[in-house]
């Protein structure tokens, strides 16, 4: 049989064609065993399209028999989060990239044991590495196997021990803001007109928990300051071309209404009073306008710049307060100051869930376990001295 051709006299190859109306046509046969068709407006834009489809095929019967490396399911399983966030798919490309650079990134994952996995971790560890930050590259791993196991890929995971059975971990609770350090920042800020917009973002972010992405995702249209109350249903997430798009909480725990305090309630009027007074206050983002929290050039806020007003701010009081400064903070610890201060009041904990967002209430418990924890030893100390 005479090998076909195109319009042009070329020889064309096997699951190749050419429809009358110029359009090329490929079919192939997928590693689920399905046939599909793919179409292109020239030879040269199919042929490209079908070694795209070879590379897939090849990777995804690689896949079902368990012979892609450990590496390779790291990419793939960053492929299906697709919606995961900007941070979130940081954290896959470290793991990735180390993986890359080691022996067990090559391995096939049917042939990684769990005491090959042990040892790599073990090293990460030894080279200086975190406990909280090995504990994220195993939750990744850990993530990738199960969805592995899942669609019988490999009969079991090698993940089936405590990252802290083999690694100390050192990692320290999350400090909370004392009373004389909230104190002092308040006195400090907001008498200073350099950091009069640090204060008001100080005092919101304290008395109300919210993080510093939904913060920044704020809009007019969230705040009812007739009835002193704010919504959150979305946050700020920047993207790693320097955009920014706003997405919904992980969890519909995140959408809530969070009552204003008084403090709350004036610092919102004042902040809106300065945007009112800025440039550039039309920003539209995913269909998102009217932002609240904008910078003093008209620019859109987001989580590191807050970060960096306060870095700034306790930088600039340790330098007029040398013989008492005070420690750096992020937001988060705002955050963390505002749960325990309410789990030390004793809110009740389901109370105190829904305004936090938690998705498992574990997270919240867990704030109280340490206040008690705290608590206890203060009261007994004072009990016994």
């Amino acid at each position: 049989m005479a090998n076909r051709k195109d319009s042009k006299g070329r020889v064309l190859r096997t699951g190749e064609s050419q429809r009358k109306d110029g359009i090329y046509m490929y079919r192939y046969t997928d590693f689920n065993k399905k046939r599909v068709t793919v179409y292109a407006s020239t030879l040269k834009e199919l042929r490209e399209k079908e070694k795209e489809i070879q590379n897939l095929t090849n990777n995804g019967v690689s896949y079902l028999e368990g012979n892609i490396t450990l590496t390779a399911l790291i990419k793939h399983y960053k492929e299906i989060k697709q919606k995961a966030t900007y941070n979130t798919k940081a954290l896959y490309d470290v793991t990735i990239k180390l993986l890359q650079k080691s022996q067990l990134g090559n391995k096939k994952i049917k042939d990684v044991k769990s005491s090959d996995l042990k040892l790599w971790l073990i090293s990460l560890s030894k080279e200086g590495r975190k406990y909280n930050t090995i504990q994220v590259i195993y939750a990744i791993i850990k993530a990738a196997y199960r969805i592995a196991c899942t669609e019988d890929i490999v009969m079991k995971t090698p993940c089936n021990f405590s990252l802290s059975s083999i690694i100390k971990d050192d990692s320290t609770h999350r400090r909370a803001l004392t009373d004389e350090e909230c104190n002092k920042i308040i006195s400090f800020s907001s008498k200073s007109k350099r950091y009069r917009r640090s204060f008001l973002i100080f005092t919101i972010l304290l008395g109300t928990g919210i993080r510093a992405g939904e913060l920044c995702g704020l809009t007019l249209n969230d705040i009812d300051l007739k009835n002193k109350i704010i919504s959150i249903s979305h946050q700020l997430i920047p993207q790693s071309n320097g955009e920014f798009s706003i997405t919904p909480p992980k969890s519909r725990s995140g959408i809530r209404e969070i009552p204003m305090t008084e403090s709350v309630y004036q610092s919102f009027r004042e902040i809106i009073e300065l945007r009112e007074k800025l440039p550039n206050k039309n920003i539209s983002i995913d269909g998102h306008a009217d932002f609240i929290f904008l910078t003093r050039n008209g620019n859109l806020m987001y989580p590191d710049y807050i970060g960096l007003y306060f870095h700034r701010m306790v930088r600039s009081y340790n330098e007029s307060h040398p013989n008492s400064p005070l420690e750096q903070f992020t937001p988060h610890v705002l955050r963390h100051t505002f749960c325990t201060k309410l789990a030390q009041n004793g809110m009740n904990v389901k109370n105190l869930q829904y305004l936090m967002g938690h998705s498992n209430i574990q997270i919240t418990l867990n704030i109280y376990a340490h206040t008690s924890s705290d608590s206890a030893a203060e009261e007994m100390l004072q009990k016994i001295g």
